[in-house]
């Protein structure tokens, strides 16, 4: 026989599936996910942080070339997304998600302390048939234009088609047209800050290695087999 709800005698939904957990809740989920969501916030706000300064820091305070500032932000994010198979089988096998979490949280905050300690910018510099001239950069509107200083002399640096580089006076006038490949861009920059950067990029990865798989666990282990929130 059905059970028909009256006036009288309302029915109270069906609320088994949801499962709620002992104590307060944090909209209507285990408290201890408001902890868990703002360490991974942050996390992720340092990684997309990093994705969109990196390169940039890379060519504009390193003076990095663009093949060379390619290739550390791919190997970044590469190990990003690799040191994870490691610190999850660490986590599994001897520290357990809590401690890896905290562990990898604690290098993470240490790599991105040492990134605020970049020195002064690097100084770009050319070499034309084995001599070396200052660049000076010089920012405007939306791009920059490249100056070679040749003693009081200062040449606008324009590129052509043919891999020929062009070197303009001030009024216009090609003063001097390098060959191709004669013409070779380099910076001065500080090797131990370089280090610096690439340890800091390094103990970022690391901690991400042991935080990024570790938290995901902890969240899932919040409700019980079968809660639906699992899949919130």
């Amino acid at each position: 026989m059905v059970d028909t709800p009256t006036a009288d005698t309302p029915r109270e939904p069906d609320i088994t599936h949801v499962n709620p957990a002992s104590g307060e809740t944090w909209f209507g989920h285990p408290r201890q996910l408001a902890r868990l969501f703002t360490t991974e916030m942050w996390e992720r706000f340092g990684y997309y942080g990093m994705r969109a300064l990196l390169t940039l820091y890379l060519t504009k305070h390193f003076v990095f070339g663009d093949r060379e500032a390619t290739g550390l932000y791919g190997g970044y994010t590469a190990l990003v997304y690799l040191t994870p198979l490691v610190g999850g089988y660490l986590a599994d096998q001897y520290l357990g998600s809590k401690r890896a979490v905290k562990f990898g949280a604690i290098i993470m905050a240490m790599g991105y302390l040492l990134l605020c300690f970049g020195g002064e910018t690097a100084k770009p510099y050319a070499t034309i048939a084995n001599q070396r001239y200052e660049i000076q950069v010089v920012e405007q509107a939306d791009s920059e234009v490249r100056y070679l200083v040749d003693g009081a002399n200062k040449l606008k640096i324009k590129g052509n088609d043919d891999g020929t580089v062009s070197l303009l006076a001030a009024d216009g006038a090609v003063a001097r047209t390098v060959e191709k490949g004669g013409f070779e861009s380099g910076a001065e920059r500080s090797s131990f800050y370089v280090t610096i950067m690439l340890l800091a990029l390094c103990m970022i990865s690391v901690g991400n290695g042991f935080f990024k798989p570790n938290i995901s666990t902890m969240v899932g282990e919040l409700y019980a087999q079968g809660d639906k929130r699992r899949d919130a």
